[in-house]
């Protein structure tokens, strides 16, 4: 047990939180706790404890990011590699729950109030500093105890009071040169995944993600408001990805379109779990235009017509207005639409239907049948009959898929 009471003190010393030692068979071996959870929350801890196990099992190189049906959040890794011992820090808040809101949780009045209370004197934390801890946890079995040597030049200064040396003086004046690098580093990232989505690579974006990792996280611009920050931050991403598809030749309606798209998803967004989410979906559409669009393969005509669809998804599609718009006969449309891009326009709109329901199904709560209404179904049997064509699964399952 020394081993593992030297990580808790180290780990509850760092993150000022609760920390946990949950064994199997045990239950909890040890705790240190800076807010003590309600009584009528140990039960269901235990439980929740449980799940965490599970899950760390299933992954026993990383680190499990838990939260329960409260939004009370936990990060557990397994000690050592052993399969029956966790260790856990926690509860702390990706936002601030409203309780009354909390999807199939009843609260007795008496609890909500002491919950309330409990939740105010939670951390409220970001990605940065979740990722932060986390990599910690996986490690802290290799972080041995030392003594350290203190030296406190204020006790040996003479003139404490007097003026400031030289060194001193200039240290405190001039910009920061670890800062300023770290500028550069954001700029010249930035750069890259400009000119990454230009050329529409997902995979180069993907890669540039993972070098970067916690370079973009602002979330200390707005202590306590970690979501805000991320709103923010994502709006200047959006802007960021429309220049760069612009770059790649992408006509101006479907910037327009998807930019105002994701304007709205920004604002909608609700918690911390869904940011990545929605940035991983923003990169892959920008790309996805530049790859569709941008390439000078296709006629004006077809241009102007897969333009017309993009923008009129949600509405009842008939191709003679579709031809009205291009100016010319129907057949003519429908046979150079097909030639060009291999399907008929029907099918093309269709798949643009799913692209957007699938997104829809991974960041809306909204049910399935009203989904479909919006994008233009007006039978959901036939949206779900489509969407299993082109998905090999249902809206439903999709949705229960967690696929991203």
């Amino acid at each position: 047990m020394e081993p593992l009471l030297s990580a808790g003190t180290i780990l509850y010393s760092l993150t000022d939180l609760n920390t946990y030692v949950w064994e199997e068979t045990g239950g909890l071996q040890l705790s240190f706790e800076r807010a003590p959870l309600p009584q009528f929350l140990k039960e269901p801890l235990a439980a929740d404890f449980s799940v965490m196990l599970s899950a760390v099992r299933r992954y026993p190189q990383k680190a499990c990011i838990y939260t329960n049906r409260l939004g009370l959040s936990y990060i557990a890794a397994l000690w050592e590699g052993e399969a029956r011992r966790m260790l856990a820090v926690g509860p702390f808040l990706t936002q601030m729950p409203e309780l009354s809101k909390l999807a199939g949780v009843q609260i007795e009045q008496n609890k909500l109030i002491v919950l309330e209370a409990f939740f105010r004197g939670l951390k409220l934390m970001g990605s940065s500093k979740i990722r932060s801890i986390a990599s910690i946890l996986c490690r802290i079995s290799g972080i041995p105890q030392i003594s350290p040597h203190f030296m406190d030049v204020r006790h040996s200064c003479p003139n404490t009071n007097g003026p400031k040396s030289p060194l001193l003086q200039e240290a405190l004046y001039q910009p920061d040169p670890g800062h300023a690098g770290l500028i550069e580093l954001r700029y010249k990232i930035e750069k890259q995944i400009m000119h990454a989505v230009e050329l529409g690579d997902m995979e180069r974006l993907k890669e540039l993600f993972r070098e970067s990792q916690n370079l973009f996280d602002f979330s200390e611009r707005y202590p306590g408001r970690p979501l805000r920050a991320h709103k923010n931050g994502l709006i200047v991403f959006n802007t960021i990805l429309r220049i760069s598809a612009e770059r790649g030749n992408v006509p101006p309606f479907f910037l327009h379109h998807l930019s105002e798209k994701f304007a709205v998803l920004i604002e909608r967004l609700e918690s911390l779990d869904m940011h990545e989410r929605l940035v991983e979906e923003m990169c892959r559409e920008y790309c996805s235009l530049v790859r569709q669009y941008a390439p000078a393969g296709h006629s004006a005509l077809v241009r102007k017509a897969a333009g017309y669809l993009e923008v009129h998804l949600g509405q009842p599609f008939e191709l003679a207005e579709l031809a009205r718009y291009c100016s010319v006969h129907p057949a003519h449309l429908s046979r150079q639409f097909k030639k060009e891009t291999g399907r008929t326009p029907t099918d093309f709109l269709n798949s643009l239907r799913i692209r957007e329901a699938k997104l829809l199904l991974r960041l809306d709560r909204r049910p399935v049948e009203e989904i479909a209404s919006k994008l233009g179904f007006g039978d959901p049997a036939y949206f779900a009959r489509v969407f299993k064509k082109q998905e090999g699964m249902t809206p439903s399952q999709y949705r229960n898929s967690g696929k991203v």
